[in-house]
């Protein structure tokens, strides 16, 4: 006999205590929703102490449990029963009651930067019933706590931007959205640690090419890490200076990306405004941004950066 209900219809299970009352025999769907009660909160506290045990170690389950928790450190977990579904052998049958209970683990992405949002899975205990002691033993299993969980693994959470948003005209037609463009700039790698002259005449080169100060950008160049690609400029793909104005300086190089721009660069740019890249003092503003994210630094795009920028994926 199988029987099946959801955490909050836990009456059904008093009910049929209730109604075996007569019987001398324990009915373990009396205990069963207890101690499935009981493991959701363990779950979430990423302890089994005091669960008992018909297979697992319970040190190896809570060095997993712990090695979880502290990579996702800084979220918080609910863990709550989702469904029971008992299983109760005839009276003849050598098989012991049985029960497969289903978690719903929620993780709260608010530190993350993503606010009402939650990352949720679903988990199932497997338990056997021991009728002398009344007790339901729970089979150890790493993925009791995350499904394929092998205990070892780091796990993370990541966000991704949203794709930035457009910015219509009364007619519902985009006037500023994704463009192709090009960032180029001067990649410190190509160049020996020896080589101060030749990676100060590439950078004033390009700054020429492109029309930008030669001066401060080969000064911003020389500050960088000896790693670091170092923008001058970022330009509508269409608007790229070729290899034969920029291609050809040592160490220089472009790469390709997308940029909220409208139809050209002459079209109401006070009021539209431009988006530019997070800069140190964006992420000291707002902690949920990430390097390498783009934010409005003028006009409508600066006004409305919570509503374009989206929500994280």
């Amino acid at each position: 006999m199988k029987l099946s209900w959801g955490r909050l219809p836990l009456l059904a299970a008093a009910a049929a205590a209730l109604l075996s009352a007569c019987s001398e025999e324990p009915d373990p769907a009396e205990s069963l929703g207890p101690a499935a009660e009981r493991l959701a909160d363990a779950l979430q506290q990423g302890d089994l102490e005091g669960v008992p045990l018909a297979s697992g170690d319970l040190q190896s389950l809570n060095t997993a449990a712990d090695r979880l928790h502290d990579s996702l450190d800084e979220l918080s977990v609910q863990v709550e029963v989702q469904e029971t579904e008992l299983d109760v052998p005839p009276e003849e049958s050598p098989r012991a009651p049985s029960a497969v209970v289903t978690y719903l683990h929620a993780w709260d992405l608010e530190a993350l930067g993503v606010e009402d949002e939650e990352w949720d899975y679903v988990t199932e205990a497997a338990l056997t019933y021991h009728e002398e002691s009344e007790t339901w033993y729970l089979d150890g299993e790493y993925d009791l706590f995350l499904p394929e969980y092998q205990g070892h693994e780091e796990i993370g959470v990541s966000t991704a931007a949203a794709d930035r948003g457009r910015i219509m005209d009364g007619e519902g037609r985009a006037m500023v959205y994704n463009r192709d463009v090009v960032i180029l700039g001067v990649d410190k790698t190509q160049f020996g640690a020896d080589e101060d002259d030749e990676l100060e005449a590439s950078a004033r080169q390009l700054a020429d090419a492109v029309g930008i100060d030669a001066a401060s950008y080969a000064e911003q160049v020389e500050a960088y890490g000896d790693e670091a690609f170092v923008e001058a400029i970022t330009v509508r793909r269409e608007g790229a200076c070729d290899g034969r104005r920029c291609g050809g300086h040592p160490g220089v190089h472009w790469q390709e990306s997308q940029m909220s721009l409208a139809d050209s660069p002459d079209f109401a740019p006070l009021l539209l405004g431009r988006v530019g890249p997070v800069t140190a003092e964006h992420l000291e503003e707002d902690p949920t941004l990430q390097v390498g994210q783009t934010v409005g630094t003028s006009g409508l795009q600066a006004v409305h950066e919570q509503t374009l920028r989206g929500t994280p994926e």
